[in-house]
């Protein structure tokens, strides 16, 4: 009985919503370049199960990089660059960006990223069956040293061990884009026992995983100051 109420529920809310975006569609900024959609569902039926990481590099070809996720957002991706629209927040960031990332600045980074090359080669060569860890390493490894300055020597270090975890937490919240909230995205304000709103929930819950991920690095600076 209960859960025949809770799709009830659902339905009447979706219904509501779908009501309210129809007579509001046209106050709204136009959506970002897609492949076509269909109703209710959208794009969840191009989305596979598996390989959604080459399914949207071959869509970032043709339509760009940009994909829309609530649950990323909860997360606490919501103001980086990655995930805004375009305005004075993205363009103050982009040309920070720029600075240090630019065509003419990268040649500067060379030398890191050859030393941080080989040591994955070796670490493929030692320990084949930790690939996932050896290249999950390399890449935060150049990242946080250009940014924070800290070299990483070992599979153990705290850098390497919140990113692993935080590569964790991005499966469990669900494929980007393609959850029931990016969807209906006033799902996320419903508790996550509520149809459609599980990774919601789960994203709000462990959002903390997420923000370690941001803070360490600082307070790790601010301690050396």
């Amino acid at each position: 009985m209960l859960n025949y109420e809770l799709a009830i529920i659902g339905l009447c809310t979706v219904s509501l919503y779908m009501i309210k975006s129809r007579f509001s569609s046209r106050n709204r900024n136009p959506l970002p370049p897609g492949p076509p959609a269909i109703p209710v569902i959208g794009h969840a039926h191009l989305i596979p199960q598996v390989g959604q990481d080459v399914y949207f590099y071959e869509l970032s070809k043709i339509y760009g990089t940009w994909i829309p996720s609530a649950t990323m957002t909860i997360l606490g991706f919501g103001g980086t660059m990655g995930f805004i629209d375009d305005g004075e927040d993205y363009r103050a960031q982009r040309k920070m960006f720029q600075q240090y990332f630019g065509k003419e600045r990268v040649r500067e980074h060379r030398v890191l990223q050859e030393r941080e090359a080989r040591g994955l080669a070796l670490n493929l060569l030692r320990k084949p069956e930790k690939f996932k860890t050896s290249f999950l390493r390399f890449s935060t490894a150049v990242i946080i040293e250009l940014t924070f300055g800290h070299r990483i020597t070992s599979d153990i270090d705290p850098y390497v061990e919140i990113s692993e975890d935080c590569s964790s937490l991005l499966l469990e919240v669900g494929p980007p884009g393609a959850t029931p909230v990016d969807f209906f995205p006033f799902l996320q304000h419903f508790p996550s026992w509520f149809p459609g709103a599980y990774y919601a929930g789960l994203a709000r819950k462990e959002s903390y995983r997420f923000m370690k991920l941001l803070d360490y690095p600082f307070e790790q600076v601010k301690k050396q100051m």
